[in-house]
């Protein structure tokens, strides 16, 4: 891996990979390798594959949830990637991922957890921002910090330990993500709030009598 700031430790001689990065690349079992400062060729290998991903792969496609993109690359890969000839390997690259598997070792079952916990205010209109997509929450927590869940596939959001909230991840550019029960919840209270500002609420008249009857009383 290149040194990656968000992966390598800046500045850290011998490098070294941040903890979190670490601690996930131990449960699959994968002892990291960070190339030295100036080594185009050898970054140029992950490169090249990222550029063919880029070139063959997405061009004229659409995706609507991650598991759409993952259950296209796997297609692909089956039809067209696997087929080639690698001129670096020699052969098919579905042969040498056949002989190459049987050397590698399982996924840990569970999975390593990757999910990412944040805090958030809640905007004035009821929103939680979470990169440049908008979540969000029931009304009444406005201007509040709330703890956030997010994962690959779904944000869920929590105030004091309870889940409020809880939506599919999106990963289109400025998206707002709305809960239609939300929406109603806020349709009510923003009727609610213009009636006690125009003074329209329906209040029920108090029979002040009984004032009067507790007085005597004493």
């Amino acid at each position: 891996m290149d040194r990656d700031t968000s992966i390598v430790v800046p500045k850290s001689r011998p490098a070294r990979v941040h903890d979190p990065v670490a601690a996930l690349l131990g449960a699959l079992r994968i002892r990291p390798i960070v190339l030295l400062p100036r080594r185009p060729d050898s970054e140029g290998q992950v490169e090249r594959t990222i550029g063919y991903l880029e070139r063959s792969f997405l061009p004229l496609r659409s995706f609507n949830a991650i598991a759409d993109v993952q259950a296209q690359h796997d297609r692909w890969a089956q039809e067209v990637a696997f087929e080639r000839h690698h001129r670096r390997v020699g052969a098919k690259v579905a042969a040498a991922w056949a002989a190459e598997k049987n050397h590698l070792y399982p996924l840990p079952d569970p999975l390593p957890d990757t999910d990412r916990r944040i805090e958030v205010r809640v905007s004035r209109d009821g929103f939680c921002r979470i990169g440049d997509v908008d979540y969000s929450t029931p009304p009444g927590l406005a201007g509040r910090r709330v703890s956030v869940r997010v994962s690959h596939r779904e944000v869920v959001i929590h105030v004091d330990g309870r889940q409020v909230a809880h939506h599919r991840r999106s990963y289109t550019p400025a998206d707002v993500v709305l809960d239609p029960a939300h929406a109603r919840s806020l349709r009510i209270a923003r009727r609610a709030r213009t009636r006690l500002a125009r003074a329209d609420a329906d209040i029920p008249e108090v029979d002040l009598a009984c004032y009067d009857a507790l007085i005597e009383a004493f």
